[in-house]
């Protein structure tokens, strides 16, 4: 059986990974939908990660966003904001034009480093 902390830092190296992918589609010019789908899954696994950290799992990205709902319920912490704030950004990637996307996706690497 894998160990949690073991568990964690995969799940934390899999984030990294895509948000360095991101970078590398954004920077090559490819499509926003492309950089998007990276980000989401460098969510996904953080998300993954701090569900590992509580001792809780999920098998599915829908129950993976419940159990994070239900485990950092608090609008107010960092974590539960930018989650929102993610998803509310993917949710309108129709909409979301290159610059305003380069902008948040660097500030996002920025403070992930």
């Amino acid at each position: 059986m894998i160990e949690r902390s073991a568990l964690i830092d995969y799940r934390l190296t899999q984030a990294r990974e895509s948000l360095l992918e991101a970078d590398v589609l954004m920077k090559s010019g490819m499509s926003c939908r492309s950089v998007m789908n990276r980000l989401y899954y460098a969510m996904f696994y953080a998300v993954l990660a701090l569900l590992q950290e509580k001792q809780v799992g999920a098998s599915k990205h829908s129950g993976a966003f419940a159990l994070f709902d239900r485990e950092f319920p608090s609008a107010t912490t960092p974590e539960r904001v930018q989650f929102v704030k993610f998803m509310m950004l993917v949710a309108g990637d129709g909409a979301i034009s290159g610059k305003f996307l380069r902008n948040e996706f660097m500030e996002g690497i920025n403070q992930g480093e």
